[in-house]
């Protein structure tokens, strides 16, 4: 039998944000026990399927013992930087001063999160430019969708996904939020609408 060098990460922390993603948007309902357990491996140990393929069903069945931690979701951890080649990426430092052209482009990732979560996260980590006195206290490149997608390639093959969730899952938390307020905001402006329309009457 042919052998296959196989390296099985222990953590999230060895996974990217592509790799989850891609475990994520597998068809799960649509492929059989064994292709579905040929393509996490797959996926988890960056090996091609047909390398996956010339494994004993035994060796198969050990590395999906060796990687069950998957069942579980990554930590909700939310980190301020990320450091990768040298330059550090900074958080958004303050999510109420973001741009229009920002939040459109934020808006329409938003509407498949898994797909585009490379994506999101190259709007809201940037290269920090400046750093001021203070804790988390630093200044950020001004967003351009050209470099965006750049970093989000790099995002996608090297930021690891126990970074990457945490502050998506942060982010799509303070958009719901923020929807509400803006609800509930447009809701009285409607009442005080009323109340001055019934008024005059």
């Amino acid at each position: 039998m042919e052998k296959v060098n196989i390296s099985i990460p222990q953590d999230w922390s060895e996974i990217s944000v592509g790799r989850f993603m891609e475990f994520e948007l597998l068809e799960k309902g649509e492929l059989s026990n064994l292709d579905l357990m040929v393509q996490i491996v797959s996926i988890f140990c960056d090996k091609d399927s047909s390398e996956i393929e010339k494994l004993s069903i035994q060796q198969l069945g050990d590395v999906i013992t060796d990687l069950e931690w998957v069942t579980a979701k990554p930590l909700k951890n939310f980190y301020q930087s990320w450091e990768y080649d040298g330059i550090k990426y900074g958080f958004i430092p303050n999510l109420s001063s973001i741009k229009v052209g920002e939040w459109i482009d934020l808006e329409q990732y938003m509407k498949a999160p898994v797909q585009n979560l490379h994506k999101l996260l190259s709007i809201l980590y940037r290269p920090i430019t400046k750093i001021d006195k203070g804790v988390n206290n630093y200044q950020i490149e001004d967003y351009d969708s050209n470099t965006s997608k750049e970093r989000a390639n790099l995002f996608y093959n090297h930021m690891p996904i126990d970074l990457g969730y945490g502050v998506a899952l942060f982010f799509l938390s303070f958009v719901e939020e923020l929807l509400v307020n803006i609800r509930v905001s447009s809701m009285k402006e409607m009442k005080e609408t009323i109340m001055e329309m019934t008024m005059k009457d």
